[in-house]
């Protein structure tokens, strides 16, 4: 796999996900550097608005492809549910047909 792929419209990628994990990796260091240096009794300086973007960037991401997952189980489930409606109306419109060309 090449990064190009990533950009590709046709991909099996999820953009969103692969965002969400880089930010979530970037806060998970950020938090080993601070706990480091709070062990070598040293301060650091932790700039909030930095942080919280990168929190609100996680979250965002992995809550649209939540929400993105979702929306295909629940379109799925319609599109298999309209499909057995159709077999049914299919199957009862032979029925009818069947004993009318008999009768």
């Amino acid at each position: 796999m090449r990064l190009s792929d990533l950009f590709n419209d046709e991909n099996h990628i999820n953009e969103k996900s692969v965002i969400g994990i880089i930010s979530f990796l970037i806060m998970i260091v950020y938090s080993l550097v601070d706990v480091i240096y709070a062990m070598m009794s040293k301060a650091v300086e932790i700039n909030e608005r930095i942080y919280t973007s990168f929190e609100t960037i996680v979250l965002g991401a992995f809550l649209i492809s939540s929400g993105e997952k979702i929306v295909k189980v629940i379109t799925h489930g319609k599109n298999n549910r309209l499909k057995k409606n159709n077999i049914r109306e299919e199957k009862k419109g032979e029925g009818t047909e069947k004993e009318g060309a008999e009768g």
